[in-house]
């Protein structure tokens, strides 16, 4: 039997947690030997993890600085030079660039926090770019025996907690899906993810970034994996925004994916919306909803110009954020829509 002194000795001190879970979901399903590699080093931008062609590719190639992100800083030192374990490409080189002639099936992944400090501009790119170039460079490490379209879950980022405000948490969430609001898209084929901003864990001994609650968080990305790994037909999503529909006193946001027994309300809040005339983001509680549709009442439902859904960085109690799934009780994603066609209804930008 595996274990920490038949393995790595002494010096195997961890494995994800995250990792091992999702492993033995799909070994108890498939009744199949997994195998499973652990690659990680916490605190690291997704820039390290990628090769200098992949991030030339969106301009994000030479060495960085602070850029836009610098004023959130607070105190946390980010270190960019060739010594550094967020230097550009470094952890690519040093971690991935050696795996290459092994033949894998898929891989998940768990990162993000780091970019909300640092080039979170560039990530809508720099992450799809990193995903591309990890499959074109392990389907040829392994002569094609490595799918050039191999299966990709990602985490979407968890709460941090209200006391370490980030305001480009929310902005990370948007961009690890190239700005669509959901996967998979038009830049991340064959890819899938977890969300789980619905369980913050403000009291963990690693920090609220890292819940405790792994179980939960291996159970989405499984049921990913079930549809786009294994081919089989399961609900794994949650609701995706689709459309909005105003009315003179009325905001009816329209979701699709609902799964079976449709949406389930939890409580009311999270929706804000901008009125023409006005960028403050007014907050909105939900009055009502169908099978697949939120209703919102709201007098100056006409001049609404953007809506979003769940923009910050600890939206809710734990498992009590406002829109679920009956099916697999799993929480709609955050998204962001400008109304740009005032003829009805209305499409994400």
């Amino acid at each position: 039997m595996p274990s920490k002194g038949s393995i790595g000795g002494k010096a195997w001190t961890y494995f994800s947690a995250v990792c091992w879970m999702f492993g033995r979901r799909l070994f108890d399903k498939y009744s199949i030997p997994i195998g499973l590699m652990n690659v990680n080093d916490g605190g690291t931008c997704v820039e390290a993890w990628s090769s200098h062609e992949m991030l030339a590719k969106c301009n994000s190639s030479s060495p960085g600085t602070y850029e836009s992100t610098a004023s959130v800083l607070k105190n946390k030192p980010f270190n960019q030079n060739v010594k550094d374990h967020n230097a550009n490409s470094v952890l690519w080189n040093a971690m991935i660039y050696p795996l290459l002639n092994t033949t894998i099936h898929g891989v998940i992944w768990y990162q993000g926090e780091q970019n909300t400090i640092y080039r979170t501009e560039f990530y809508n790119c720099t992450f799809p770019a990193m995903i591309q170039g990890w499959r074109e460079e392990w389907f040829k490490g392994t002569s094609g025996q490595t799918s050039s379209i191999f299966p990709f879950g990602f985490v979407q980022l968890a709460s941090l907690g209200q006391d370490d405000v980030q305001p480009y948490f929310s902005l990370i969430r948007w961009k690890q899906t190239a700005e669509y609001g959901y996967v998979p898209n038009n830049k991340q084929r064959n890819v899938f993810m977890a969300v789980t901003y619905d369980l913050p864990d403000d009291a963990s001994p690693n920090g609220s970034i890292h819940p405790r609650d792994k179980e939960t968080v291996a159970d989405r990305l499984f049921l990913g994996a079930q549809n786009l790994a294994y081919y089989e037909n399961t609900y794994w999503t949650g609701p995706l925004f689709d459309a909005v529909t105003l009315y003179d006193n009325e905001i009816r946001v329209n979701f699709r994916s609902v799964g079976y027994g449709g949406i389930q309300i939890r409580n009311t809040t999270g929706f804000e919306v901008q009125i023409s005339g006005n960028t403050t983001w007014i907050p909105l509680q939900i009055s009502g909803s169908l099978k697949d549709t939120v209703i919102i009442t709201y007098a100056n439902a006409l001049k609404v110009t953007s809506i979003r859904y769940n923009w910050n960085q600890e939206p809710c109690l734990y498992k009590r954020c406002a829109i679920y799934s009956n099916q697999n009780q799993l929480p709609s994603p955050p998204f962001v829509a400008i109304i740009t066609n005032r003829s009805l209804p209305v499409v994400v930008t």
